[in-house]
């Protein structure tokens, strides 16, 4: 797993875990949808750093009460669109089709085996130096090294799969005869597999996911609206008419351009 991806989960759960009261506390009967917030999170991450960089002075203009008002708002802002990106993912994995994590990895464990065995058959033919094919087999024995060895026997099949193809023939078993559409399929298999060990790991549990997005939701579109109505006013007290008229863009008009 990408150390990014980590990284951003364990941002998006803190940022839940700092707003989940605020958030199930809200309202959503006849208010809004939900919204993908994985689109959704850049460009108000965007408009939340142009407010910060560009225009703090606003801030001066309040009251200091009001001012704080104003600096939480942005920071509301946020870290609910991150909160949202996280909850998003939760409802995803929650509500995936059913495929359990016992039947990925064996499926996954398959084709480790058949290409093993073929591995075996290219180092014989010196189609694959011993570095190379000992550094494969030192992955180890777990699902995750099955992962990272079926990645990297992929492009070595498929390369010398004109000399395999024929060896397939005598291979009783199905479950270990290699054919072009297993080897196509073992990238994107690795890679289900690398998801559905993160979400074995850290399971999403018995909450309703959708109704917490939509409570998100909710509440991002309140704290947007008042930021931007102070923004506008801000604006205008620094007698910067034509700004100021131009109120900052809703989260729907946001939401499409996405």
């Amino acid at each position: 797993m990408p150390g990014n991806e980590l990284e951003r989960n364990v941002d998006g759960e803190r940022a839940w875990e700092s707003v989940r009261d605020r958030v199930m506390a809200t309202a959503t009967a006849g208010r809004l949808p939900s919204w993908r917030f994985d689109r959704l999170r850049p460009v108000l991450k965007a408009e939340v750093s142009r407010l910060r960089d560009g225009e703090g002075a606003q801030a001066a203009v309040f009251a200091p009460e009001v001012g704080a008002v104003f600096r939480g708002l942005v920071s509301s802002v946020d870290v609910l669109s991150l909160a949202g990106a996280w909850i998003q993912a939760q409802h995803e994995r929650q509500s995936a089709p059913e495929r359990t994590y016992p039947q990925i990895a064996e499926r996954v464990q398959k084709l480790r085996s058949a290409g093993l065995r073929a591995l075996v058959v290219m180092e014989a033919l010196d189609l694959v130096s011993a570095d190379e094919a000992s550094r494969i087999r030192a992955g180890g024995t777990g699902h995750l090294d099955a992962a990272g060895d079926i990645q990297a026997l992929a492009p070595l099949l498929k390369r010398h799969w004109a000399v395999l193809q024929p060896l397939q023939a005598s291979i009783t078993d199905e479950g270990q005869r290699l054919t072009e559409e297993s080897i196509a399929a073992m990238p994107s298999a690795a890679a289900e597999l690398v998801d559905a060990d993160r979400a074995h790991r850290t399971p999403a549990g018995d909450m309703d996911w959708y109704d917490a997005m939509s409570r998100a939701t909710v509440l991002l579109t309140d704290d947007w609206n008042r930021l931007r109505m102070m923004s506008a006013g801000a604006l205008a007290a620094l007698g910067e008419l034509d700004q100021a008229m131009e109120v900052r863009p809703s989260v729907l008009s946001l939401y499409r351009r996405t």
